[in-house]
């Protein structure tokens, strides 16, 4: 089961204030525009849904990437998938069975939250896709900074926090051919008792914002590397 309370991380735009109530509801976050003409502000609750999906090392990806799984469908050839409007396309290799995220539920799909799980099982690997609308009609650019750094904070801090042995391992800032901006963030953690490799990959366009999370063993390295590469596009 996917436990959406973890999701009630952090999420930070540098260089704002944050007060230190309690209650999610309290919280707001402001955004003003590159050219700083207006800015606009959102409830926590609101922006945190995107952190929410970012932060996605559930209990689901724990048990695929660190335990041996029970007797699978078959898994399918190589897979095409593309998030937000096709700008963020990437290939899924052959060997990945597609899931459904029993936690984006009809409520979560009728506010436009939309979601996969692709587990190979064989190498105890978990590759979560999760797409969700921007709050409070907030448009992003293609490679918006301050939309991307106040995700990659909230996601470390929740993720420092929630897991065992947390270790930041490094982060990278990306532009695609296409123009979109996407942000990397690699670390490593005890999850379930064995130590997992886990990689956020951040991209928002429009009035959408993306996270794909790679969960691997951190037995295998060099393959948790190659399924970064391919879907990043890289």
């Amino acid at each position: 089961m996917i436990l959406l309370a973890v999701f009630y991380g952090h999420f930070y735009l540098p260089g704002h204030s944050h007060s230190s109530g309690t209650q999610a509801s309290i919280y707001s976050i402001h955004l003003t525009d590159k050219k700083g003409i207006s800015m606009r502000s959102f409830g926590f609750k609101a922006i945190v849904v995107c952190v929410a999906l970012a932060a996605c090392q559930s209990m689901v990806s724990v048990q695929a990437a660190t335990k041996p799984q029970a007797a699978a469908p078959a898994a399918a050839a190589v897979q095409k998938a593309s998030l937000l409007g096709g700008k963020l396309a990437f290939t899924i290799p052959a060997g990945y069975v597609q899931g459904e995220m029993p936690e984006i539920d009809a409520k979560a799909k009728a506010q436009g939250v939309t979601g996969a799980l692709y587990t190979n099982a064989a190498e105890k690997r978990v590759l979560i896709v999760t797409e969700t609308p921007m709050p409070m009609g907030v448009q992003a650019s293609d490679n918006d900074g301050v939309v991307l750094d106040g995700l990659v904070t909230g996601i470390l801090a929740q993720q420092s926090t929630g897991y065992k042995d947390f270790k930041k391992l490094g982060d990278k800032k990306i532009v695609k051919k296409n123009g979109l901006g996407v942000r990397q963030l690699d670390t490593s953690a005890t999850m379930s008792d064995a130590q997992v490799l886990s990689t956020s990959i951040i991209a928002a366009s429009g009035a959408r914002a993306a996270v794909l999370n790679v969960v691997s063993n951190a037995k295998n390295p060099k393959e948790h590397a190659a399924l970064v590469k391919a879907v990043i596009g890289e």
